[in-house]
């Protein structure tokens, strides 16, 4: 499976998460934001380039908004910063300036059945890439992300939805 399939099957089950954690929750909404490939011809203009979304995921909640993006990685050691994309980070300072909070999804499927996901909010990444990165690092750890206390792990089994991570939610983490 590609790389972009993977994305779109992690993608899809947050989707189906977000569903779940909304039913009954009248103050509860979200947004998958179409995924944009970059260039569009337009029969009436020469082509064009379309804008890039903050994020896959919009959700407000109880009058608190979030931006998730999800990635996905089957790399059973680490998790490549080349996944992060600069428009992404800035979109991350930008709403949280704003008073949003912008959560990276890092998703390690590395084993079948069994997969993780760490919640990391874009200051930490941040410090992650730049810390990293100053050291000559590309990646960070899986277990790294393990130890830290600031990243949100859940982790699901063969079948379930990722409903752990409405913690993201309920913590205001």
């Amino acid at each position: 499976m590609s790389r972009v399939s993977r994305g779109a099957v992690f993608e899809n089950e947050i989707r189906k998460t977000l569903e779940k954690i909304g039913q009954g929750e009248e103050a509860f909404y979200f947004l998958k934001f179409p995924d944009t490939r970059g260039f569009v011809i337009n029969p009436e203009k020469e082509g064009r380039f379309l804008p890039k979304v903050p994020s896959d995921h919009l959700v407000i909640f109880k009058g608190r908004t979030w931006f998730l993006e999800e990635k996905s990685s089957r790399n059973p050691a680490s998790f490549s910063f080349a996944f992060i994309k600069p428009h992404q980070i800035k979109a991350g300072r930008e709403t949280e300036r704003a008073g949003a909070r912008y959560y990276f999804l890092l998703c390690n499927r590395a084993r079948k059945r069994h997969h993780i996901i760490y919640a990391v909010n874009v200051k930490n990444m941040v410090w992650l890439i730049n810390t990293y990165r100053a050291s000559g690092r590309e990646s960070v750890k899986w277990s790294e992300l393990e130890e830290r206390k600031d990243v949100l792990k859940v982790v699901k089994d063969s079948g379930s939805l990722w409903t752990d991570i409405s913690k993201i939610f309920m913590d205001g983490a």
